[in-house]
């Protein structure tokens, strides 16, 4: 159960995190941007 939850808040988390990618009309530079700021924010750059 609690594996589960924690599995569910994992998940919740990164479509939070990448949910601004998906936006209509988003332009290449914007994306960019984007992939940038959510990089140094989750660490992965």
């Amino acid at each position: 159960m609690k594996d589960q939850k924690k599995a569910e808040e994992i998940a919740a988390g990164r479509v939070q995190l990448l949910s601004p990618l998906l936006a209509d009309g988003l332009d290449p530079a914007k994306a960019r941007q984007l992939k940038v700021a959510l990089c140094s924010q989750s660490g992965l750059f």
